[in-house]
């Protein structure tokens, strides 16, 4: 009004406070839809929003008959860095690296972390061909960029899975599975490749079988599944032959089946579970000993094969 001037100011200052506070409401919750979908460290789509957009791109080519292609990365030898110079190290390359794999990408294709120095990148409108040409090239780019950490400097490669997607493919964990499982196969192959997913490859087909042992074996160490056989071991001559001496023999319940080493053991090998498993052996052995007082006392008999309870 006015007649009444002198309440402007108030009501200038109270409005612009109520912007200011709505704008701060807007820019918080702009800030946490981002964090909702990206990563921290690097700033790239996280690994739940890239699968988010692996099902679409499913969708989407199904219906355009468009070529997609799933790249999975992984850093070779990166442990190393974290060892020798520590995790702050370790952030840092990866914060470059993102940059870098981004500069080799066209904007319509997507590069998210999605997990420790694990990437993945969605190529859209990209056949098998290009798209190999891509992933090598994103390669030959790690492996020519020189990371330098307080004065040292540390040579860096890639092993790439490559999964071409088809109407075969209707979730986004199948792709990453076996994108993975290709990524395996190129750092096994050497490391700094290109492994493309085929389901005829036998190693591939192994390795499928190698990473179902593994999660069994993993559910097993956390349960009494592991049990142990034993059967005496007789000396071919009497001289030297004193004392007891038996031989313990590991097992995993399966159900209402044993599995026998030959099974799951290489498996174990190859994921780098067996020094769990040589701990779970001992614990058992010792306690089986413990308990029954075999080797002071009783004696089994001659090659039988007893189950050692828990």
């Amino acid at each position: 009004m006015k007649d009444n001037l002198n309440r402007l100011i108030p009501a200038i200052q109270r409005e612009m406070r109520e912007v200011s506070i709505r704008l701060a409401k807007k820019r918080a919750e702009s800030t946490l839809e981002h964090m909702a979908y990206h990563d921290s460290l690097t700033d790239l789509v996280n690994r739940r929003e890239f699968e988010r957009q692996l099902v679409q791109s499913l969708h989407d080519s199904r219906k355009s008959a468009r070529d997609c292609v799933l790249l999975y990365l992984d850093l070779d030898q990166f442990k190393i860095i974290n060892d020798t110079c520590g995790h702050m190290a370790g952030d840092e390359l990866l914060k470059q690296l993102s940059k870098l794999l981004g500069q080799k990408l066209r904007g319509s294709d997507t590069l998210a972390r999605l997990g420790g120095d694990e990437f993945g990148v969605l190529l859209r409108n990209c056949d098998a061909v290009d798209a190999r040409k891509v992933a090598e090239n994103l390669c030959k780019e790690v492996r020519e960029y020189r990371f330098v950490w307080e004065d040292k400097p540390f040579a860096v490669s890639l092993s790439v899975g490559m999964v071409i997607m088809g109407s075969n493919y209707k979730t986004a964990s199948e792709l990453l599975s076996h994108a993975d499982l290709a990524c395996y196969a190129a750092k096994d192959r050497g490391r700094d490749n290109v492994q493309v997913y085929e389901t005829s490859d036998l190693n591939m087909q192994q390795r499928q079988r190698d990473m179902h042992w593994t999660s069994r074996l993993q559910s097993a160490l956390q349960t009494d599944d592991f049990i142990l056989y034993h059967q005496e071991m007789i000396a071919l001559q009497e001289a030297g032959a004193d004392g007891f001496r038996t031989e313990f023999l590991v097992r995993l319940r399966d159900g209402d089946d044993i599995v026998p080493p030959g099974a799951f053991i290489p498996a174990a090998e190859r994921f780098g579970l067996m020094p769990r498993i040589d701990r779970r052996v001992i614990d058992l052995a010792f306690s089986y000993l413990d308990r029954t007082g075999l080797g002071r006392e009783a004696r089994a008999p001659f090659s039988s094969i007893c189950p050692v309870a828990h």
